[in-house]
């Protein structure tokens, strides 16, 4: 289910084994990607009151909208006694986050997984993610992965804000991580700068190559 305009990919699919929905969304991989990504304006969100989201990630979402919609019907037509769940890593995270609370408001009870996702809203649109009985929510953040941190708070322009709570990774790249090195906090001690953080998430999480990496650390490095 690509995009035309922001270049957002996923797809959904059904596991018959763990008797799953799954609707996953890519990380940034391409320029258009990057546009979304810094496109730090927030406007309003009409599903949910008071609520304001990333401009550039609601607009990669709207893309896929229909489609996803169209797809998850008719996969619970044909297996209705299934759960749905939403995930992605980084940009994708966040669209899955605007995914998630775009089919709880149509009640669509789906559980929601983040790796590594970046602030998606302002504190209203976290509030409401946070406390609805439609799903639950696992935003989970790697130590030193600076893109959690993005984009910067700033109150009345920017008023960004995180889904609570973090499920916090404590272990370093290119190690096997336990329950013990997960931590359940309102927010971690994220101040590190390592892209090296943000492509570990109990594996490599990114097929990119190492060109795309270095685009992306000094991406970071200019937005923070």
């Amino acid at each position: 289910m690509p995009s035309a305009e922001t270049d957002a990919t996923g797809f959904v699919s059904t596991d018959t084994t763990n008797k799953l929905i799954v609707i996953a969304f890519r990380g940034s991989k391409s320029i258009d990607n990057w546009v979304a990504n810094i496109d730090f304006q927030m406007e309003d969100v009409s599903f949910c009151s008071g609520c304001r989201a990333h401009s550039g990630f609601l607009e990669s979402w709207n893309e896929v909208q229909d489609g996803v919609i169209k797809a998850v019907q008719a996969a619970q037509a044909q297996f209705p006694d299934f759960k749905v769940v939403i995930t992605g890593h980084s940009l994708g995270g966040a669209m899955a986050t605007i995914g998630a609370a775009a089919l709880r408001t149509i009640d669509i009870p789906v559980d929601l997984y983040t790796y590594g996702a970046p602030k998606s809203g302002n504190e209203e649109w976290a509030t409401f993610l946070s406390g609805t009985d439609k799903g639950e929510s696992f935003r989970v953040v790697h130590k030193d992965d600076v893109v959690p941190t993005l984009p910067p708070s700033v109150p009345f322009l920017m008023p960004y804000t995180h889904v609570q709570p973090e499920y916090y990774i404590t272990t370093g790249n290119q190690v096997n991580v336990t329950g013990q090195d997960v931590k359940v906090v309102p927010e971690g001690d994220n101040g590190g700068m390592d892209i090296a953080a943000h492509l570990w998430y109990f594996n490599k999480i990114s097929a990119c190559d190492g060109l795309f990496d270095l685009k992306v650390k000094r991406m970071v490095e200019d937005l923070s």
